[in-house]
C-alpha cells in the first residue's frame, strides 16, 4: 500500500518527485573522505589536548577521554535532535561532572568543568550541524559545500566573535552590577564542587542502580526495534520519548 501511494503521489505531481529525486541524488552522492574526517578530528583533538592543558592545567589523558566520549555522545544527541528538534547537550556534560569529578577528588574544580564543556561543545556541534544538514537538505545544498562553510566560518568566528565582544564591552556600559553571576556556571561549578568532594557517594541512595537498569533498558528496546517485524513496531516504547521524558521531571504547581 505505501508503494502504491508513492506512484500515485509521483503521478499526481511528476515535477516535485523529479524535485525530489534531484535533492536525494545531491545530498547523497556528496561524500567526505574518510582520511580528511578523521584526520581533522585527530588534529582538533590534539589542537584541543595542547590548549586545554595548557590554559586550565587539565590532565592531558583526561582531556583525550573527553574528546573521545563527544563523538559517542554526539550519536544520541542527533537522534535527539532528528526526532525532537531539542539539543540536550547540556545534560551529557552535567553527567561528566559524575566521573570527572571523582578523577579530580580533592583537587581544583577546573578539570571537571573542562571536561564538562568539551562534551557539551563536541555534541553541541553535532547537533547543529545535523540541523545545517536538514535545511540543506530541503534547499538541495551539497553537503560536502556546507562542511567547507562551517570550517571557513568557525576559524573566521575565532577572531572575529572575540574582536566584536571587546568592541560591544568598550562602547556600552552593562547596567546595574558590573559584577554580573552566570546562573548556569553557577549550576555547574555547584555540582562538579560535589562530585569532586564526595564522587559516586553524593548521588542519591541506588541511584546508580536506577541508571544501570534503564541504560540496559534503552539497550535492549533498540535491539528488539531492529530485530521484531514491523508490524509490531508501533507497539514497542521509543526509547528516545522515554529519555526525554525523564529528564523533564516531575512538573507541580499550587492548584
Amino acid at each position: 500500500p505505501e508503494v502504491a501511494v508513492a506512484d500515485a503521489d509521483d503521478e499526481a505531481d511528476p515535477r516535485e518527485a523529479a524535485r525530489q529525486r534531484r535533492m536525494d541524488q545531491i545530498f547523497l552522492d556528496s561524500h567526505l573522505p574518510l582520511w580528511l574526517m578523521l584526520g581533522g578530528w585527530a588534529v582538533c583533538v590534539a589542537v584541543c589536548v595542547f590548549l586545554v592543558t595548557l590554559v586550565f592545567h587539565m590532565p592531558w589523558w583526561q582531556v583525550l577521554i573527553a574528546c573521545g566520549l563527544s563523538p559517542i555522545f554526539s550519536v544520541g544527541i542527533i537522534v535527539g535532535v532528528g526526532m525532537t528538534d531539542w539539543d540536550v547537550s547540556s545534560s551529557f556534560g552535567k553527567l561528566m561532572l559524575i566521573p570527572f569529578g571523582a578523577m579530580n577528588a580533592g583537587s581544583s574544580l577546573i578539570p571537571s568543568l573542562a571536561a564538562c564543556m568539551i562534551i557539551i561543545s563536541g555534541c553541541g556541534a553535532a547537533a547543529g550541524m545535523m540541523q545545517n544538514f536538514k535545511t540543506g537538505y530541503l534547499l538541495g545544498a551539497s553537503p560536502r559545500t556546507m562542511v567547507v562553510a562551517q570550517l571557513i566560518g568557525a576559524i573566521a568566528g575565532v577572531a572575529i566573535a572575540p574582536a566584536l565582544f571587546e568592541i560591544f564591552n568598550a562602547a556600552y556600559d552593562l547596567p546595574g552590577d558590573p559584577k554580573l553571576g552566570g546562573i548556569f556556571g553557577t549550576a555547574y561549578r555547584l555540582l562538579a564542587g560535589i562530585f569532586a568532594s564526595d564522587g559516586i557517594d553524593a548521588l542519591p541512595k541506588y541511584c546508580i542502580e536506577f541508571c544501570l537498569v534503564f541504560a540496559l533498558l534503552a539497550l535492549v528496546l533498540n535491539v528488539v526495534a531492529d530485530v521484531v517485524p514491523d508490524k509490531w513496531g508501533p507497539y514497542l516504547p521509543n526509547t528516545m520519548a522515554l529519555s526525554l521524558g525523564l529528564m523533564l521531571g516531575p512538573v507541580g504547581g499550587a492548584g
